[in-house]
């Protein structure tokens, strides 16, 4: 696999798991309903004190953006594209209330200061009607890969109806499966989510880990996937904090996808509170990938 890495000029620890069969984040915004068939409560997989750090030495890197600049479109000619696979600008089956936006449609939710990406989620009108206009980056079509180690350096925000993720989806555009690297609600900036979706077992079989971290919103951290044919591992600021086996459907090179959704009534952050304050940022320094 070859390197990438930005073409733009610089001028421009403890864990519950939920094993849910529902769809949390369905990418398929065609779906109508979704019924839930279980809920199971179990223990994650423990992770010792002797567990390694990130296996990066012996990897070498095939993605990078420390953003000097943002090369996108919503076509996806650029660095990145600002639409879904297919162009979707909201998950309604979420029940999500943003839009996401770029020029070419109205607000632009993406800025770029010293080397730091800020997508922001402010009120306002869009295409959709939605009450939110918010940013959402994929690389589908620059960039994908199967296996291999997914890390962002981010600082999160906080506030009731917040939902910022970094996640992966298949680039044939398939689903179940996706990977989720993280996600947070802005409720509890104290606690990340990570895990998978898969279609073995079900048409959607989750598997979510609630990890209690530091506080996410008053710093940046690191958030780390080490994605293996037989075992995936999450990491928070280079130490892992959950693992499972590999779903036998997640075999396909997937591509990455960064975003802060906001919710709406009956989502699972749930719509923001009064004291949410807006605009509301979530700020990358960076993203890269490693093969083996």
């Amino acid at each position: 696999m070859q390197s990438y890495s930005k073409r733009c000029s610089p001028t421009q620890r403890s864990a519950n798991v939920i094993r849910i069969s529902t769809a949390k984040r369905s990418r398929r915004r065609f779906i109508a309903s979704v019924v839930v068939t279980g809920i199971l409560l179990s223990i994650a997989r423990p992770i010792v004190a002797n567990d390694t750090a990130p296996p990066t030495a012996r990897m070498h890197v095939t993605f990078e953006s420390h953003f000097d600049c943002l090369d996108k479109t919503a076509a996806g000619e650029g660095d990145w594209m600002t639409t879904g696979a297919g162009g979707w600008r909201t998950l309604g089956n979420n029940k999500e209330a943003e839009y996401y936006s770029d020029a070419s449609v109205g607000t632009n939710p993406f800025s770029v200061r010293d080397h730091v990406l800020t997508i922001t989620a402010s009120r306002g009108h869009n295409p959709a009607g939605l009450p939110f206009n918010s940013g959402m980056l994929t690389t589908y079509r620059m960039f994908s890969q199967r296996y291999g180690y997914f890390e962002m350096r981010a600082q999160l925000p906080t506030g009731a109806g917040l939902w910022p993720a970094f996640w992966l989806l298949p680039v044939d555009g398939s689903w179940p499966p996706e990977i989720d690297v993280m996600e947070s609600l802005g409720s509890d900036p104290h606690t990340i989510y990570v895990g998978t979706h898969s279609a073995v077992g079900g048409p959607n079989v989750g598997t979510t880990a609630a990890v209690h971290v530091g506080d996410t919103s008053n710093a940046f951290h690191v958030y780390g996937l080490d994605w293996q044919p037989t075992e995936i591992t999450w990491y928070f600021d280079d130490k892992p904090v959950f693992k499972e086996s590999t779903p036998a459907d997640m075999h396909t090179p997937m591509y990455l996808l960064i975003n802060l959704a906001v919710g709406g009534r009956d989502s699972w952050p749930g719509p923001p509170a009064q004291a949410t304050v807006f605009p509301a940022h979530f700020n990358v320094d960076y993203l890269r990938v490693y093969s083996r």
